[in-house]
Parts: C-alpha cells; sequence; structure tokens
C-alpha cells in the first residue's frame, strides 16, 4: 500500500478585512437619534455600519451579487442602496432588512436623493427615476440623458401666507381674463353671423 498525499485545496470565502470600498461614498446616518456617531459605507457587494466612537462595525447590510456605488439615508432610518448593476434596494435599519429592490437602470447608479420628508426617492444613472418609497411604487422614468448624474436633490420652496393670496389672484385674474377674451371671440362670431 502506497501512501497517499493530501491536497490543499483552494475555495473561493467570503471576503476579509474590508473597511470600505474605494468605488462607493460614505455616509453619516441617524441611528437611535444619534447622529454623527454611525456611519454606512459600502464594502464590496454589502453595507457595513461603524460605529465612529468604538472603531469597531456595528452590523452589516446583506449584499447583492454586485458592488455598491452609492448610499443615501433619510430621516426615517431606512437606507437607500445603488449597485453598479442598476439596482436600488431600500433598507429598514431598525431591522437590517431589505424592504424593496429596484431595477430601474441599465447602468450603475451614480446618485440617489431623498426629499425632504423621505418618502420620494429620486436616482440617476443615464437617467433619472422617481421612486415613491411611503407605498413602495416606481414612478415613470424620467428622459435618458447622455451622461452620468453627479448629484440629485430636492428643492423645497415654503410659500408664504401673502405670496399664496397673491398667486392664488393672478390666477383668478388669468381665468377671468380667459373668459373675456373667448367671450369677445363668441361675440365677434355672432356679429359676424348677424352682418350675413
Amino acid at each position: 500500500m502506497g501512501l497517499t498525499k493530501q491536497y490543499l485545496r483552494y475555495v473561493p470565502g467570503s471576503v476579509l478585512n474590508v473597511i470600505a470600498s474605494a468605488n462607493s461614498n460614505v455616509k453619516f446616518i441617524k441611528y437611535d437619534g444619534q447622529c454623527g456617531r454611525f456611519v454606512a459605507v459600502g464594502a464590496c457587494d454589502n453595507v457595513y455600519i461603524w460605529d465612529t466612537r468604538k472603531g469597531e462595525k456595528f452590523f452589516e447590510l446583506p449584499g447583492s451579487k454586485h458592488e455598491v456605488s452609492i448610499i443615501e439615508s433619510s430621516k426615517n432610518n431606512t437606507l437607500a442602496v445603488g449597485y453598479t448593476d442598476g439596482a436600488i434596494r431600500i433598507f429598514d435599519l431598525k431591522t437590517c432588512e431589505c424592504l424593496v429592490t429596484f431595477s430601474g437602470h441599465k447602468r450603475e447608479v451614480t446618485s440617489l436623493g431623498f426629499d425632504e420628508k423621505g418618502l420620494r426617492l429620486a436616482s440617476g444613472s443615464k437617467g433619472v427615476c422617481l421612486i415613491d418609497v411611503a407605498p413602495i411604487l416606481q414612478l415613470s422614468p424620467l428622459d435618458t440623458i447622455g451622461f452620468n448624474m453627479a448629484a440629485l436633490e430636492f428643492l423645497q420652496r415654503e410659500i408664504e401666507e401673502k405670496e399664496a393670496t397673491q398667486l392664488f389672484l393672478d390666477a383668478t385674474l388669468k381665468a377671468r381674463d380667459k373668459r373675456k377674451k373667448k367671450n369677445r371671440k363668441d361675440l365677434a362670431i355672432k356679429r359676424a353671423v348677424l352682418a350675413l
């Protein structure tokens, strides 16, 4: 009987010692009412939440098969993560579960932005998609453009009471003017018909 030789076999395993990926952004998040303590980073295909006071990983959000390209957080404990395949996943930070996955882009997601209340999400790649997060449905995509979106932001302008009153009066006057013009045209047509 001969001696058998043991062969060491290498098997691909999980990723070790990754702090953050170079292709993703770093985003401070509000967790348990604390701002500036926790930070979300893209680490290959996962998202790590780091505790900056303790200097250790707090928890991990499971990823997909593709690398994380951008992260955006909202005020209501949700985290939107964009991937290089065009998918967007929305996570609940309390339960660490993926609420929904959208696949509205064909290319890498380059920008994400929540509105002030955290109810709508705008995502950018070569085009822009609007997502209504509250009932979780994707609105129609906007026109595509020839370059990647660098940043997205919802602009909100509060209207004062005087300005709102003025806008209402302007709209009323415009409607009244349209009615007068229509009545003038009708009257001119009636006169032309009567003249014949």
